[in-house]
């Protein structure tokens, strides 16, 4: 039995093959928080029915599924290179050998998803497990503040969300997308859930609900058998982290502009690739979700003392320079070099007693040859991403 509440759950990540088919999770990352949610949107008639004074049950059903929300993480030396990757859309160019340096820039995230596994435990000591597959990234954010632990946020847009498993042993498969079974009681709630077993395709899901015994699948079953045993739902997988994982603090950032080194009080910075879901007919769920053509937005905010006129005047002048935020301890290090410039909203103020300090915002602009404006250097002992 386990913990009856938070200190029993886990969030897990995987790379998809197919977007949207269900991947037990290879990688498990302590977490702060997870909200990835699934909105069932219904469509409700605004037609005129003679002398009601409410909706009828009959002019509201099922429209669009959204799956959306965020996992809020510390940053750390070792298994956020993945998420990186999706981050940045694209797979890095690594070189070295423990440790290896992951080198990422901007990329078309085309064919990117990854399934998501939550743990959440109920307070009747089961862990129930909730995997949202079809995961794109469409922002994160990377924060400091001095005193404290570097945190990764991100927020990604699904296809599917399902939660719960069971297993049954009396399925019953054709060679078609027809699969029953007499134990299973399969309701609503089943639909869209992964199914597995010997026959089912790698992959495939409840597509639709018949009866309470009968489902259809999303692919053909390849074999004709009964007595199969079926998994509806992913099981909870393995919770195991990476070795020696310890988490940034801002005792290991430092801050460079125009090559010259500036003390940082806090720093945020962040990437908003412009996902959106896709919808279609005959579907309630989105297919891949996608870029929506506007152009990516990178920028966030320097937090220092007050010292001169330096940083004030190169936003006056508009200059472009190399801004880089960078994270060491011992082997283990990130630096992110940014081709950026400062954005109105830094001017020194007084405002209380106290030491004046300036929130400097910047932006990103892609340079030449560096279309993205943004390079990402992560070091540590991933030997993949």
């Amino acid at each position: 039995m386990a913990a009856p509440s938070t200190i029993a759950g886990s969030v897990g990540f995987a790379d998809e093959v197919t977007p949207g088919l269900a991947v037990a999770p290879a990688l498990h990352l302590p977490v702060l928080e997870e909200t990835i949610e699934r909105t069932d949107n219904p469509l409700e008639s605004d037609a005129i029915w003679a002398n009601r004074r409410i909706r009828d049950e009959d002019a509201s059903n099922g429209g669009n599924i959204e799956v959306a929300g965020s996992v809020n993480l510390e940053l750390s030396n070792r298994g956020d290179t993945k998420l990186f990757k999706h981050i940045f859309g694209a797979a890095p160019s690594t070189s070295g050998a423990g440790p290896y340096a992951h080198t990422f820039t901007l990329g078309d995230s085309s064919g990117l998803t990854a399934s998501i596994q939550a743990g959440v435990p109920g307070v009747n000591g089961t862990v129930y497990p909730k995997t949202s597959t079809g995961c794109k990234l469409s922002s994160a954010e990377i924060a400091g503040d001095v005193g404290e632990i570097v945190t990764l946020g991100t927020e990604w847009v699904g296809m599917r969300q399902t939660i719960g498993s069971r297993t049954v042993a009396d399925g019953v498969l054709n060679t078609t997308t027809t699969v029953t079974s007499a134990n299973a009681n399969f309701t609503e709630a089943d639909r869209y859930k992964p199914i597995s077993g010997t026959g089912i395709p790698v992959g495939a899901y409840i597509s639709s609900i018949v009866s309470e015994s009968t489902i259809l699948l999303s692919a053909a079953a390849t074999a004709t058998a009964t007595g199969v045993s079926i998994v509806i739902g992913k099981a909870l997988a393995s919770v195991t982290y990476p070795a020696d994982r310890y988490p940034y603090k801002m005792v290991h950032a430092y801050l460079t502009i125009g090559g010259t080194a500036y003390d940082m009080t806090s720093f945020s910075l962040g990437i908003d690739n412009q996902i959106e879901a896709r919808y279609f007919a005959g579907d309630a769920c989105s297919k891949e979700p996608m870029s929506n053509g506007n152009l990516a937005e990178v920028g966030g905010t320097i937090g220092t003392e007050f010292g001169g006129l330096d940083l004030y005047d190169r936003y006056l002048s508009h200059e472009k320079f190399a801004l880089v935020i960078g994270l060491s301890n011992g082997a283990d290090s990130l630096v992110v070099t940014t081709n950026s410039r400062f954005t109105p909203g830094g001017s020194p103020n007084i405002s209380g007693r106290g030491r004046v300090m300036q929130d400097i915002p910047f932006s990103c602009l892609g340079a030449g040859t560096d279309a993205s404006g943004i390079t990402a250097v992560l070091t540590n002992s991933d030997a993949t991403s």
